[in-house]
C-alpha cells in the first residue's frame, strides 16, 4: 500500500536550502537508485513492492515464493541483515488483477497492510492452457462512444451454462459456412426475405399453415410414392398446350353434371 497523508494532518512546507547545501547533498544518480531491479529480470520493482514466483493457486489465493531483495534494500523496510531466506507467503489476488496467476508465473505483490498479488509480470512458458481473465460476480465490459471488437487469430468461442442473449438494433453475420445444431429452434419474424442459389431440406414431418401461397417456377417435379390428396372448395388446373391424366383406373364423379366439351371427343 502506498502511504497517503492523513485528512487531518497539516502539510509542512519544506525549508529552503542554500546553494552549498544543494550541491553537497547526495541524490539519486539514476532511476535505478529509487527502484529495486530484480536480478537477471531487468524489470524495475517500485519501492514498497516485492516480486515472487507462484507455487500454487487455490481459488483467489496464491502461495508465492518471494524473490531475494536486491543488495542494499530489504522489502517492507526491514534491514538487509534481517532478510535471510523467507518462507513462501499465502496471498490474495487483488480485484484489479484480472489475469489469473498460474504456478511458475512471476508476480508483483505487496505485503502491507496484507499480502496481495497486484499483477502478473511474466508468464510461465511451460503452461499450454489459455490465459484466463476472471472476476467474482457479474461483469460488464463497456466502450463509451466507441466500438468494442473481439478478435482471435485461431477463433473466438463464447460459452455459458445458462442463456446466451444478443440484443441490438441490427444483427449481421458474415461467414463462408454456418452450422447450427440444437434440439429446438423457435423463430418469430415479422418479415422474411431470402435469396438462395441452392437449397435442400430433409425432414420426417413438415406442417405448414399459411393464408396465401404464391409460387412461380419454370419446371416442377414431384414424386409421391403413396398418397397425394387435395381438399379444396374450388379446384382449377389449366394447361396452355396439353393436359394428361394416366392411371390403371380413373374415376370421375359428380353429384349433378359431368361435362366434356371439345371439337373432338374420343372415347374408347
Amino acid at each position: 500500500m502506498f502511504p497517503f497523508p492523513s485528512p487531518t494532518s497539516t502539510p509542512t512546507r519544506p525549508r529552503a536550502r542554500s546553494a552549498n547545501e544543494v550541491s553537497s547533498s547526495p541524490g539519486p544518480s539514476s532511476f535505478a537508485e529509487t527502484t529495486a531491479t530484480a536480478p537477471s529480470r531487468g524489470i524495475a520493482i517500485p519501492s514498497g513492492l516485492v516480486a515472487g514466483v507462484v507455487l500454487r493457486c487455490v481459488d483467489r489465493g496464491c502461495l508465492v515464493a518471494l524473490e531475494p531483495a536486491p543488495s542494499g534494500r530489504a522489502p517492507s523496510g526491514r534491514a538487509p541483515s534481517e532478510q535471510g531466506d523467507e518462507a513462501p507467503l499465502w496471498t490474495r489476488r487483488a480485484a484489479s488483477c484480472l489475469l489469473v496467476p498460474r504456478p511458475g508465473d512471476r508476480v508483483l505483490m505487496t505485503r502491507a497492510p496484507e499480502p496481495f498479488v497486484l499483477a502478473v509480470l511474466e508468464r510461465n512458458d511451460a503452461h499450454t492452457e489459455p490465459a484466463t481473465l476472471e472476476v467474482e460476480g457479474d461483469m460488464r465490459v463497456r466502450s463509451r462512444g466507441g466500438q468494442l471488437e473481439l478478435e482471435g487469430d485461431a477463433g473466438v468461442s463464447v460459452q455459458t451454462r445458462a442463456t446466451l442473449e444478443l440484443t441490438g438494433r441490427a444483427l449481421k453475420v458474415r461467414s463462408e459456412a454456418a452450422e447450427v445444431a440444437t434440439e429446438a429452434l423457435t423463430a418469430v419474424v415479422r418479415r422474411f426475405r431470402g435469396r438462395l442459389d441452392e437449397a435442400g431440406l430433409v425432414t420426417r414431418t413438415l406442417d405448414t399453415v399459411v393464408e396465401r401461397v404464391t409460387q412461380k417456377a419454370a419446371r416442377v417435379y414431384r414424386t409421391v410414392t403413396e398418397l397425394d390428396q387435395l381438399r379444396a372448395r374450388h379446384f382449377d388446373h389449366r394447361a396452355d398446350h396439353s393436359a394428361r391424366i394416366s392411371a390403371d383406373n380413373t374415376v370421375v364423379t359428380a353429384r349433378q353434371v359431368v361435362k366434356v366439351d371439345g371439337e373432338q371427343v374420343h372415347i374408347g
